[in-house]
């Protein structure tokens, strides 16, 4: 498979292929805002001029299911994960701006207020 073909955001969400984004934690940077960005400006953190495959780029929705719901939807998990319905765990972050919008170059920078597990304030 071509390198372009396999980070082929909307190109998998065309064939209607869930996917979800990720990281090789610890060898990449553990960051679901961070990959968001990338998924949404298809720009590099060392070349920030640099596009890759700009017909690609995801919406900002769609970015953010691919860290979210879609994941759940992957480990089988989606009736206990993944989004805020009655009946799942709580866990979730508290932004201090909406990704959906800032600038799409500036969603990694945003700050993370609060973080809560299973309903329980963690941080």
């Amino acid at each position: 498979m071509a390198r372009s073909s396999a980070r082929s955001f909307s190109g998998v969400l065309r064939r209607c292929i869930p996917y979800s984004l990720h990281t090789d934690y610890s060898v990449s940077v553990l960051s679901p805002l961070e990959m968001v960005e990338v998924a949404v400006t298809r720009t590099l953190f060392t070349d920030p001029e640099a596009v890759l495959a700009k017909a690609e780029r995801a919406s900002i929705d769609m970015a953010l299911r691919a860290v979210t719901s879609v994941p759940a939807y992957q480990l089988l998990s989606e009736d206990e994960i993944g989004s805020l319905e009655v009946g799942k765990l709580a866990d979730f972050v508290v932004l201090a701006e909406d990704p959906r919008t800032v600038s799409a170059d500036q969603i990694s920078e945003i700050d993370i207020l609060e973080t809560w597990m299973d309903g329980q304030r963690t941080h």
